[in-house]
C-alpha cells in the first residue's frame, strides 16, 4: 500500500442521477450510455444507509451505518463491482429499503489488489480507493419495469385470442356432452321405468 490519499469529496459534489424505471430498451442500465461503456467506469450497489460512509471514508470490507455493520468483520472478503448498471441494480432493489447504485472510475494507474471475474471485479485491496463519478437512489419498493411495446402487445394479445378460442371449443365441447349425456339419462330411464298408459 502506498501513502496515498486523496481528497474525499462531499457528497453534495457527487452528480446523483435520477432513477427512470429502466427497461428492456435500456438493457436494466440507469446512467447514460458514456458513463456504461467507459472501460474505467465500474458499478457497486448497496444499502442507501451505506452511501455517506462510502463517500467519506470509500469502500471498506465492512461498514456501519445508523448502527449497523454490513457484512459482519467475519464475512467480510472483498467488495464487487460490476461493469455494467443492471446487476447492481438488481441488487439495490431488492433490499427492502432504499438502495443505491454507485458509478465508481478506477483509473490507470490504480493498484488494488482485483480479481477479474466475467461480471467485473472483485477487489481485495484498495490502492488507493476508486473516484466516485455518480449515484442513483433506488428507492424501496421500486423495480425495473419491462417496456411493454406495441409488438409485445399484440404478441400477448394473439395469445389471448387463441386462448379464447380453445375456452370456446372446450365450453361447446362441454355442451354437447351434457346433451349427449340428457339423451342417455332419459334413455335409461325409459328402458328401467317404462312409462305405462293408463286405462281409459
Amino acid at each position: 500500500m502506498t501513502d496515498e490519499t486523496p481528497t474525499r469529496p462531499a457528497l453534495a459534489d457527487i452528480r446523483e442521477y435520477s432513477f427512470s424505471s429502466p427497461g428492456e430498451h435500456t438493457g436494466y442500465r440507469v446512467f447514460p450510455d458514456e458513463l456504461e461503456q467507459e472501460p474505467e467506469v465500474f458499478f457497486h450497489g448497496t444499502d442507501r444507509r451505506f452511501l455517506k460512509s462510502i463517500v467519506a471514508d470509500g469502500f471498506l470490507k465492512s461498514i456501519v451505518a445508523d448502527g449497523f455493520r454490513f457484512p459482519p468483520p467475519d464475512k467480510a472478503r472483498s467488495v464487487s463491482f460490476a461493469r455494467n448498471s443492471s446487476l447492481p441494480l438488481g441488487y439495490a432493489s431488492g433490499l427492502g429499503a432504499d438502495g443505491v447504485v454507485v458509478a465508481v472510475r478506477f483509473n490507470a494507474n490504480n493498484r488494488s489488489v482485483r480479481r477479474e471475474e466475467s461480471f467485473g471485479l472483485h477487489i481485495d485491496a484498495f490502492d488507493p480507493q476508486p473516484e466516485i463519478v455518480g449515484f442513483c437512489v433506488v428507492h424501496k419498493g421500486t423495480s425495473p419495469e419491462q417496456e411493454l411495446t406495441e409488438e409485445k402487445f399484440f404478441e400477448q394479445f394473439a395469445v389471448l385470442e387463441d386462448g379464447l378460442v380453445l375456452v370456446q371449443i372446450q365450453l361447446r365441447s362441454l355442451s354437447e356432452n351434457a346433451k349427449l349425456f340428457g339423451s342417455f339419462v332419459r334413455h335409461m330411464r325409459r328402458s328401467i321405468c317404462p312409462t305405462t298408459l293408463s286405462p281409459r
